[in-house]
């Protein structure tokens, strides 16, 4: 599934928005960042996208939604306090599609009719989401049939800002969880959906799915009578094509440290120090848990691990190609945690990793955009600034004129263009304007 457009119009700050994710030459909408001050509508703009989502797989699946009396709760509420002030209603209209299959979502509030509506749309609505006289209204339209399909084909999922899971040293009475939004069972079952929309980002299953990988790159061993071992199960090529998943992993693990690393699984004796990272020259410990990575690092192997796992749980041969999973990833604030180097180098090469998932994310940070065109270079992603929707180009951002500001009041760049200045005095400058002045 891709998100093909989105039209806001007066919700919260944002006045009138409207665009198209653009799409590369293999049909993949670009990766695409939302930036803006505080306050500016980003994470509005990404409540409605999930809030699709929730109202699309809800239809198809039990365990998606909490069930009330009158219904299934919202993920995301319609308040009339949402409208933007002076106005007398909001819509949020996106559009999706899985494959041939369209999907169209509403979420509306305040008095508008729907032909009204529609005047104001460059492409004509399905009018099945008339809202006849609902004044507060949620709807979604599309294939039905193939909602299963276009959640167990690809990924979808959601990272809050507040995904983080507490220290490992911190004691659980200390530590108040945040309610399950929804459930997961390991055992497949009809109308459950395995892949929670809003990933929880813990550790704990990710090095439960550590183990699984691990394991299933092993081999069973039997002596010869005649000394050494042979492989009982399985056979090589289906070990072989299990270790790609280990060694993606891994993969993913190396360019977040810096180093070429492989994981070892010791035995249960070990218990807390089971699960280490090695150098993969000499195998010595570089790192004895994933507890005693950084919060920056476990959160950001945490968050693409979770990816793979996702595309893992719907079919196992997606773990083996990163480059086949599809998808939608959506993330608030990609660079919470993170420092200067995995915000600007390791960042945009883990994104790059998936170049079939459409990724919608929110950030403050300069760094991670100059990362990106790096990375991806100016055509290959999109920034769009709030509450406007604007695209602009990297060095456009307000962030970025506002770091090079505080930067050039800095004692050590003045002191820099001082010394500058000192060593041409003795040389004229002549500024012409053509090569035959």
């Amino acid at each position: 599934m891709y998100i093909n457009e989105l039209d806001y119009r007066n919700i919260g700050p944002i006045d009138q928005l409207n665009l198209t994710f653009r799409r590369n030459e293999n049909g993949v909408p670009v990766p695409a960042v939302f930036v803006g001050k505080n306050g500016s509508g980003k994470s509005i703009l990404l409540s409605n996208i999930v809030d699709a989502f929730y109202e699309i797989a809800n239809e198809e699946y039990h365990n998606v939604t909490h069930e009330n009396g009158r219904g299934h709760q919202y993920y995301k509420k319609i308040a009339k306090a949402q409208i933007k002030l002076g106005q007398s209603y909001m819509t949020a209209y996106i559009r999706l599609e899985h494959q041939e299959n369209k999907y169209e979502y509403i979420f509306k509030s305040g008095k508008i009719t729907f032909e009204e509506f529609q005047k104001m749309m460059k492409d004509a609505p399905d009018k099945a989401l008339d809202w006849q006289e609902e004044e507060n209204c949620k709807k979604f339209v599309g294939n039905k049939k193939a909602i299963s399909e276009l959640f167990e084909s690809g990924i979808v999922c959601f990272f809050r800002p507040d995904r983080y899971a507490k220290p490992s040293w911190m004691g659980d009475k200390y530590d108040v969880p945040d309610e399950q939004i929804e459930y997961s069972a390991n055992t497949k079952y009809t109308h459950q959906l395995d892949n929670s929309i809003t990933a929880s980002n813990d550790p704990k299953e990710t090095l439960q799915w550590l183990f699984d990988v691990i394991t299933d790159s092993r081999a069973d061993l039997e002596k010869k009578d005649e000394g050494g071992y042979h492989i009982v199960y399985p056979n090589t090529t289906v070990l072989d094509l299990l270790s790609i998943s280990r060694a993606n992993a891994e993969k993913l693990m190396s360019t977040i440290l810096g180093e070429d690393v492989i994981f070892q699984m010791s035995n249960r004796s070990s218990r807390g120090r089971r699960f280490q990272i090695c150098r993969r020259d000499g195998r010595t410990e570089l790192v004895p848990s994933l507890d005693a990575l950084s919060t920056g690092q476990l959160a950001l192997f945490n968050l693409f691990a979770t990816v793979i796992r996702y595309a893992d749980n719907d079919d196992i041969d997606l773990s083996h190609q990163l480059g086949e999973i599809e998808g939608v990833v959506v993330i608030d604030e990609i660079e919470l945690h993170l420092h200067a180097e995995l915000q600007r180098k390791v960042l945009p090469k883990l994104i790059a990793l998936f170049p079939k998932v459409q990724f919608i994310m929110t950030s403050h940070s300069p760094l991670f955009l100059l990362g990106m065109r790096e990375e991806f270079g100016e055509d290959h992603f999109d920034i769009y600034e709030m509450p406007l929707g604007r695209k602009i180009s990297v060095e456009q951002f307000s962030e970025f004129e506002n770091a090079y500001q505080y930067l050039a009041e800095t004692n050590r760049h003045q002191t820099e263009i001082a010394q500058e200045i000192e060593k041409r005095q003795d040389k004229p400058l002549i500024i012409t304007e053509g090569a035959t002045d």
